[in-house]
């Protein structure tokens, strides 16, 4: 059940149980899944959302070009769940990995946001491949599921 406090609504999705937090809506699930989609839906009650933030990390393989695809499979189902959620001009926030091209993640997020940028905090170690990207300015008329299709017969 969504919690609502002063106006705003928060959700945390995760895999795992996590603690109950007051004034937050827990959901236990795969962001990747449909029906974990639906469920974060359901807590807004079709009203928009100022910011989605995904700090999301898929269970590392040790197979470079796996966890690579773990990563953008996540990262596209955070970016699924934000092209519907999120209001015209809301911001988007997400952690991923640095992978030797970002040119696909970049015009993705260029489709759909005003601004993009991708950032390493400082607190970061400097060997971790850790980074967020942050979409600034979305675009509600934006259509992600073209521009992957289209992406992927490239």
């Amino acid at each position: 059940q969504a919690q609502e406090t002063d106006n705003y609504k928060i959700v945390s999705v995760d895999l795992q149980e996590m603690a109950a937090i007051d004034g937050v809506s827990i959901l236990q699930g795969d962001i990747t899944t449909e029906e974990t989609m639906r469920a974060i839906y359901q807590v807004f009650h079709g009203e928009k959302a100022d910011l989605v933030v995904s700090d999301g990390a898929p269970d590392v393989t040790g197979f470079h070009e796996i966890d690579q695809y773990l990563q953008a499979q996540l990262l596209q189902a955070a970016l699924t769940i934000t092209t519907k959620l999120l209001r015209e001009g809301g911001t988007f926030c997400a952690k991923f990995f640095k992978m030797s091209d970002l040119s696909y993640l970049h015009v993705m997020m260029k489709q759909v946001f005003r601004d993009v940028y991708v950032v390493k905090p400082e607190s970061s170690r400097a060997m971790s491949a850790e980074a967020f990207v942050i979409g600034i300015g979305f675009k509600s008329d934006a259509n992600l599921n073209q521009l992957s299709e289209s992406i992927t017969v490239l």
